[in-house]
């Protein structure tokens, strides 16, 4: 018998209200809209979610970020580079055979990086 897992991954902050805003200014919705809460904000993607966790204001440990990749259906692409202009993407770069990509930067340090895939 196969397990089947879901993805939960995890991101520890120390500036809940603005990490919130930069995830839900990338177009992802938390998972129980309203107020901020101060220790735990959900965002449920197709398969996977992405949870910010209160840090309690200690210091990160430099090997604890994550890389966070999100992928976009080519058809959305332009449409979510163009959404997330306040958020300061870096400029559009292209992988020769496997599409174009740009970055950014969380209020955590963590770096996003959105894929355009056919």
């Amino acid at each position: 018998m196969m397990t089947r897992f879901s993805l939960l991954n995890i991101i520890y902050t120390n500036a809940m209200t603005a990490s919130v805003a930069f995830y839900e200014a990338l177009g992802l919705d938390r998972k129980i809209a309203g107020e901020v809460d101060p220790w735990w904000n959900e965002f449920t993607l197709d398969h996977a979610a992405l949870a910010l966790h209160w840090n309690e204001g200690r210091e990160f440990p430099t090997t604890s970020n994550p890389e966070l990749h999100l992928q976009v259906a080519a058809d959305e692409f332009d449409a979510v580079y163009d959404a997330v202009a306040s958020i300061q993407p870096s400029g559009m770069q292209e992988l020769e055979g496997l599409g174009r990509y740009f970055v950014l930067t969380d209020p955590n340090g963590v770096r996003v990086q959105i894929n355009e895939v056919n």
